[in-house]
This record gives structure tokens, C-alpha cells and sequence, in this order.
């Protein structure tokens, strides 16, 4: 009897160290990848961003100049040729 429970222990220890380990290790890979998504999503929004902010500036760059400087350069110039 001494025998079985000799060989019993060391087969049940390895199997739930197994099972432990591999748990732990799917575990940690969870983390790791909720890690990474939210690194990117913030990436992802950090270039949505700046994309925005880009556009905005260029547009506003373009109106600046089609509404605002060009029709006061043409009155300007009139004025000046009268």
C-alpha cells in the first residue's frame, strides 16, 4: 500500500502542476493581449487625431485664403489702381 501511494502522489503533483501552469500561462497571455489592444486602440486613436487635426488645419488654411486674404489682395489692388 505504501508503494501505490508512492507513485500515486508524484503522477497527481505532476498532473495538477500541469494543469496549474498551463492556466497560468493562458492566463497571463489574456492579459497580455488585452494589453496590447489597448495600446493599439490608443494608437489608433492618437492617429485618428492628429489625421483630424491635420485636416481641420488645412482647411482652415484654404478658407483663410480663398474667403478672407484673396478677396481683400483683389480690393486692395483696385483701390490701388484708381
Amino acid at each position: 500500500m505504501a508503494t501505490a501511494f508512492s507513485v500515486l502522489i508524484p503522477v497527481v503533483s505532476l498532473i495538477v502542476g500541469t494543469w496549474l501552469g498551463a492556466w497560468l500561462s493562458h492566463r497571463n497571455t489574456l492579459k497580455l493581449l488585452n494589453i496590447q489592444n489597448t495600446q493599439r486602440e490608443k494608437e489608433r486613436a492618437e492617429e485618428r487625431d492628429a489625421k483630424r487635426r491635420a485636416e481641420n488645419q488645412a482647411w482652415f488654411e484654404n478658407y483663410a485664403i480663398t474667403q478672407c486674404i484673396d478677396p481683400l489682395l483683389t480690393k486692395f489692388y483696385f483701390f490701388k489702381t484708381l
